[in-house]
């Protein structure tokens, strides 16, 4: 499975302050196969404060897993909701009820933990701005430490891709509006909004999200797995038995690398760090990276500050709740 994030130091033995189990269905795995993974990486990494998150469908979370979870040091759960509506779920194919997810958060509260994250998806087939109003309800009556909200982007050629079926879809404007209720009801119930699609109680960000967003190293373990070391990217075969052929016979799983040049890498920075609600402190990344925005993108920026859609102040650079939505778009332009 892809998820083990890292911290890289200069030492012979890796330091290690977050692993992260995710990526397909994890919590699939017995709870003993976990355990023995998290004994090889203390065995092989000093382990110092780790968070340790595990992604769970709520379907596969049961009072003996939950209870060997938290047994085997795992500290946060993400369990996949996605929506409180059964027909919304059903629609995606999903194998859980709205139910199994109220149950399966009960079950993670008994058996102990206090650091827990909730999926949900908007934009869904058949979502109106009252059936959102009414998944936030849900959401804030159970109160977790940290969520996300990520838009539905269905690519083209998918079973159900809008091509298909684009009547059944809210508009964009519809869309905007449900965002922005969240936005809106997420700061009333003392939300952090920290990143365009997160959201944390003070104190619950996702330390392992956040290496994402500000370019730091983390190395992946199991098929399809990618890892970033600032100099190289790389990443491992696809598919379980290829991965464990590969480790068996070869001892490295490696399917191919990228070396990150100078300008790679401040592109990602860049576009990563404005994901962040708090924005790009432009002088730290001129000083890291050697670019500067200012100079090289005065006519973008004017565009998009002019637009409402960035704000510049005291030389960090951000979006502005307007621009959330068209984030993508904007940081193209200056590419």
């Amino acid at each position: 499975m892809e998820g083990l994030c890292v911290e890289i130091g200069n030492s012979k033995r890796v330091k290690v302050n977050t692993v992260y189990f995710g990526g397909g269905t994890p919590s699939l795995l017995a709870p003993p196969e976990l355990g023995k993974i998290l004994r090889t990486i203390r065995e092989r990494f000093t382990v110092d404060a780790c968070e340790i998150t595990l992604e769970a469908n709520p379907e596969t979370i049961t009072p003996a897993a939950a209870d060997a979870w938290a047994g085997a040091g795992i500290n946060r759960v993400s369990v996949g909701a996605q929506s409180f509506h059964d027909d919304e779920l059903s629609f995606m194919g999903r194998r859980h009820n709205a139910k199994d997810t109220l149950k399966a958060l009960a079950l993670l509260r008994k058996a102990g933990f206090r650091n827990i994250g909730i999926d949900l998806i908007l934009g869904l087939p058949h979502q109106t701005l009252q059936r959102w109003e009414e998944t936030l309800n849900v959401l804030f009556a159970l109160k977790p430490e940290h969520f996300s909200a990520y838009i539905l982007d269905v690519h083209e050629g998918a079973a159900w891709s809008k091509e298909r079926v684009s009547a059944l879809f809210p508009k964009e404007r519809v869309t905007a509006k449900m965002y922005e209720r969240l936005l809106e009801r997420a700061s009333l119930q003392g939300y952090v909004h920290y990143e365009i699609s997160n959201f944390c109680l003070p104190g619950y960000a996702s330390r392992h999200n956040l290496k994402y967003f500000s370019d730091e190293p983390y190395i992946g373990f199991g098929s399809s797995a990618h890892s970033y070391t600032i100099e190289e990217r790389f990443w491992n075969v696809t598919g379980p038995i290829a991965y464990l052929g590969a480790v068996g016979t070869k001892r490295n799983a490696r399917a191919g690398s990228i070396r990150m040049s100078l300008e790679d890498r401040r592109k990602e920075a860049f576009m990563m760090g404005m994901r962040k609600t708090e924005g790009v402190d432009l002088e730290s990344f001129f000083f890291l990276y050697g670019w500067d925005i200012l100079k090289e993108h005065a006519g973008v920026l004017e565009r998009f500050m002019s637009a409402g859609v960035l704000e510049l102040s005291k030389k960090r650079l951000r979006f502005t709740p307007k621009g959330y939505l068209v984030s993508n778009e904007v940081l193209a332009s200056f590419f």
